[in-house]
């Protein structure tokens, strides 16, 4: 990491640099006066870091405790949302936090037990999880012990990544793994695609079994279904729960469970066999779900050669898969490479990628379990964008969608 690219600072001393009398001319202050203040102070700080061309690092609190309510209260503005993009949320044991509070009184802090910092670390995670999905922050909590090496690499990936820096990597991961004589792709999505799981939620199903205090099985679906949509900034928190939740080792058996569960559908299994044998073809899979999940359901299908997968999942994974990487990666094949494009999608995610393509097929698995949007996104992608489509229905006892062509892999 390199120092020189940042800038760091703690937001009392800022804004005990404004007042000639410090932070205690700032504690006998109106609230309307305080909140100028911290205005002022975060507004510093950010034009500082544009005008220095360096990330700014603050420490600081989005709430502070009250000793007349007896709770905390918060002391956040717009001005911190407008500045900030990420938010690391230090989370340290109640008992080392009133030791520390204890061995700094120049401050003047009130004691409190432990049972009340507890209520104000929780209370404070939870507002800026919500403030931070409204805003389009980046949110993760940093457990104890603080590995420094995880949060320096953390920094750094903050500093760099961006939508067209995430475009390069997946794109740079496509060239490696395509023929140099490949005439046609199959472009495939992975997740309800090649089989019926979903690899996420069967991943947070798991690890709301096993780390029952921190994970909730709907964490895919509450992030999605929020303010962020499925959006790139979802995806990065996305990536970011799955770094947030389990160490290296522990997420590597989450994974292996995981894909244990999964079954590809035989249809498709004996089509990437035969066109894995083919010289001009090239089967890319694009996934927006666990990458390392489908490395080793396709080593157990013994696929792993065959197949290109271009798939992320965590932060350390370097780049995330969206619905419109899906799009540009198809493009990107078909426009500048040439190839005659094959696309394979389930959900209105995998739309974009089915309208770029030479052919677009539609998997259509059980009613229960597939896509209850897709319907609705193919109408308007038929209707308003022209869209060709054929469905194949797998397992061949599901109901087709309305309006599309049936098929068989075979065909």
């Amino acid at each position: 990491m390199n120092l020189d690219l940042f800038s760091f600072c703690d937001g009392s001393e800022m804004i005990s640099n404004f007042l000639p009398g410090g932070l205690k001319e700032f504690q006998g202050m109106k609230e309307e006066e305080q909140l100028m203040y911290r205005q002022r102070a975060i507004d510093a700080i950010g034009s500082s870091a544009i005008g220095n061309k360096k990330v700014g690092i603050v420490a600081g609190h989005a709430m502070l405790w009250s000793e007349e309510e007896e709770k905390a209260l918060p002391v956040y503005t717009q001005n911190d949302l407008n500045v900030f993009t990420h938010i690391l949320y230090v989370d340290l044991p109640s008992e080392i936090v009133a030791r520390r509070r204890l061995d700094d009184p120049g401050k003047g802090r009130p004691v409190l037990t432990a049972t009340q910092l507890d209520a104000w670390k929780n209370e404070e995670k939870s507002l800026l999880q919500r403030l931070s999905r409204e805003h389009g922050i980046l949110f993760s909590t940093l457990q104890y012990p603080i590995q420094l090496d995880k949060v320096t690499s953390m920094l750094d990936n903050f500093r760099i990544h961006c939508r067209h820096y995430n475009l390069s990597l997946a794109k740079e991961e496509l060239r490696q793994g395509l023929k140099v004589d490949g005439r046609i792709v199959l472009a495939m999505d992975a997740d309800k695609t090649l089989a019926a799981e979903d690899t996420g939620m069967l991943f947070w199903s798991a690890a709301s079994k096993k780390w029952p205090s921190v994970a909730a099985q709907d964490t895919l679906k509450t992030l999605f279904g929020g303010p962020l949509g499925y959006s790139y900034t979802a995806f990065r928190q996305a990536a970011l729960l799955y770094e947030e939740i389990a160490n290296d080792q522990d997420f590597e058996e989450m994974c292996k469970e995981v894909a244990s569960q999964v079954s590809m559908y035989p249809d498709i299994i004996s089509l990437l066999h035969f066109m894995g044998e083919q010289d001009q073809v090239d089967i890319v899979i694009i996934t927006s779900g666990l990458g390392r999940v489908w490395e080793k359901v396709l080593e157990t299908e013994g696929l792993s050669e065959a197949v290109t997968l271009i798939g992320g999942g965590r932060v350390s994974d370097a780049f995330i898969i969206t619905s419109a990487v899906k799009a540009m990666l198809v493009d990107y094949m078909r426009s500048h490479r040439e190839r005659y494009i094959w696309a394979f999608g389930d959900s209105p995610l995998d739309v974009p990628m089915l309208q770029k393509a030479d052919r677009a097929v539609v998997i259509v698995g059980d009613e229960l379990t597939r896509s209850r949007t897709m319907d609705a996104a193919l109408n308007t992608a038929v209707t308003d964008h022209g869209l060709r489509a054929f469905q194949v229905v797998l397992p061949s006892t599901a109901l087709p969608r309305p309006g599309l062509r049936g098929a068989r892999l075979t065909d």
